[in-house]
């Protein structure tokens, strides 16, 4: 006879610790277009000192245009934390040029399913704290669908006790 898989809640319900969720998988793509940035100068500053041809130039625009459209979506984009206490929810988003924190109740936030995202890099999944606003803020992340169900049952538990601990 086989037994089911059963996921032990991590946390028990009588714990007053905070349980912190950390995405910071931004801070790549904040490096990558640092040095794409610094490639460009340089090539630019190659291209100047001698004559390139016009075909050259075009295609200097073409990545420099490329370059600073991600860099300014990037510089909106945050690194998230989320702590779950009996004390409620802090979100803190910390972008480039940015930064807020907002509190919510635990009983007016709830997690995500896991959604999987399919592109040429392969497939990658997602885990969302939904706000009452319906706005979500992405707390696991990755190309392991096992990780990323682990830190939604982390979630779903730290939010059921914070929720006891509120009542």
């Amino acid at each position: 006879m086989k037994s089911a898989l059963r996921l032990p809640m991590p946390f028990d319900q009588h714990s007053q610790q905070t349980v912190v969720f950390k995405n910071n998988t931004v801070i790549l793509a904040w490096f990558f277009m640092v040095a794409w940035i610094g490639l460009l100068v340089c090539f630019t500053t190659a291209a100047a000192s001698s004559g390139v041809p016009v075909s050259i130039v075009v295609v200097l625009v073409v990545f420099w245009a490329l370059g600073l459209g991600f860099a300014a979506l990037l510089l909106r984009a945050p690194c998230v934390s989320v702590e779950v206490s009996p004390d409620g929810v802090l979100i803190r988003e910390r972008a480039l040029l940015w930064k807020r924190a907002r509190t919510f109740a635990a009983a007016d936030v709830k997690i995500s399913d896991i959604i999987e995202h399919q592109d040429s890099d392969g497939v990658h999944y997602t885990c969302s704290l939904v706000l009452p606003d319906n706005k979500a803020v992405a707390i696991g992340q990755g190309t392991s669908r096992s990780k990323v169900e682990q830190v939604r049952v982390q979630a779903i538990s730290a939010l059921m006790n914070a929720k006891r601990r509120t009542r």
